[in-house]
């Protein structure tokens, strides 16, 4: 499975705690929806872009979490985050 973001949008003037930024999601090659971080130290918010991204994001979802988890402290920290995301 191929998962990419594309069309990179930073702010920095708006990140405080985090990168402040918007993209678009690409699965296998396909755009599947956005993500956005407001950089207040929150979590990065994805979503759909149609009832197809929800699909491929869906199988993005149980790819990830059928997956190994990496054994790195951050790589970690960022896989918890994105098969927490229910």
């Amino acid at each position: 499975m191929n998962i990419e973001t594309k069309n990179i949008k930073h702010a920095p003037s708006l990140s405080q705690e985090t990168e402040a930024f918007t993209a678009n999601i690409y699965i296998n090659g396909k755009h599947a929806g956005y993500a956005e971080n407001a950089g207040h130290g929150g979590e990065t918010n994805y979503y759909p872009k149609d009832a197809k991204g929800k699909e491929l994001i869906k199988q993005a979802e149980d790819f990830a979490k059928s997956s190994k988890q990496p054994n790195d402290p951050f790589l970690n920290m960022a896989f918890e985050d994105l098969t927490s995301n229910e």
